[in-house]
C-alpha cells in the first residue's frame, strides 16, 4: 500500500488535484481517496469538549484518532467507513464506504500537519496557491455551500482576517517544508497541465 498525502491551503485546488491525480492512477490500479474534510469533529462534541470558540482552520477541529485508525486500516486491507461531514449543519450525515485501494491518497489542509500520517507516507504533495486568489475561491465556495444567508461578505473578511489566515500562517504554510514536491500554481493549471507530476508519482509507486 502507498500513501500519498497532498496538502495546502484552503481553497488551493488540492482537491481537484488530487481527484485529477487519483483518476489518472485509477489506469494503473486502484485508489482510495479519504477528503480529511469530513473527519472533523461535530460542533456538538466540540463544545463537550469544552471548545466553546470553534475555528474550523485550528487543527483541534480534526478527529486526528479516527482518521488515523481508518488510514491503518485501509493500509492493511480493510473497508473503513468514512464519516460524511456537513458544513452547514456542522454534523455527520451518515458515512460512506472506503474499499482499499493500492494507492490511499488524502488530502485537507492539514494533510502534513500530523506526525503519524507523515510517518505512514511515501509521497507529501503541497498545492501552493497566492493568498488573493484564495480568499476569492473560499468566499465563493462559502457563500455557496456553507455560510448561512445572513453571513455576510463582510462577516467573512472578518473571519478571514481574524482566523482562516493567522491558521494558515502558523500551521499549514509551515508545513510546506515537509512536502517531496510543491505544485505552485493556478486551480487551471492543476486541472489541464499535471501529466508530469502524475508520471512522476505513478513512477515512485509501480
Amino acid at each position: 500500500m502507498n500513501l500519498i498525502l497532498i496538502g495546502g491551503g484552503t481553497a488551493s485546488g488540492k482537491t481537484t488535484f488530487a481527484k485529477s491525480l487519483a483518476n489518472d492512477i485509477k489506469k494503473e490500479t486502484t485508489v482510495s481517496l479519504i477528503e480529511m474534510d469530513n473527519y472533523y469533529f461535530e460542533e456538538q462534541t466540540l463544545k463537550a469538549m469544552g471548545i466553546d470558540i470553534i475555528n474550523w482552520d485550528h487543527p483541534n477541529s480534526i478527529n486526528w484518532k479516527q482518521l488515523n485508525e481508518d488510514i491503518e486500516d485501509l493500509l492493511v486491507g480493510n473497508t473503513v467507513k468514512k464519516p460524511k461531514f456537513d458544513h452547514k449543519s456542522n454534523a455527520y450525515l451518515g458515512s460512506v464506504t472506503i474499499k482499499p485501494g493500492k494507492v490511499i491518497i488524502v488530502e485537507g489542509i492539514f494533510a502534513l500537519y500530523d506526525k503519524e500520517l507523515i510517518k505512514k507516507s511515501k509521497r507529501r504533495i503541497y498545492v501552493h496557491t497566492d493568498s488573493d486568489v484564495r480568499l476569492i475561491r473560499r468566499l465563493m465556495r462559502d457563500k455557496s455551500s456553507r455560510f448561512s444567508k445572513d453571513f455576510t461578505d463582510t462577516d467573512f473578511l472578518t473571519a478571514w482576517e481574524q482566523d482562516i489566515k493567522p491558521m494558515h500562517d502558523k500551521y499549514i504554510e509551515p508545513t510546506k517544508k515537509r512536502a517531496h514536491i510543491v505544485i505552485n500554481k493556478t486551480l487551471h493549471d492543476i486541472k489541464d497541465s499535471n501529466s508530469s507530476i502524475i508520471n512522476l508519482l505513478q513512477n515512485k509507486i509501480k
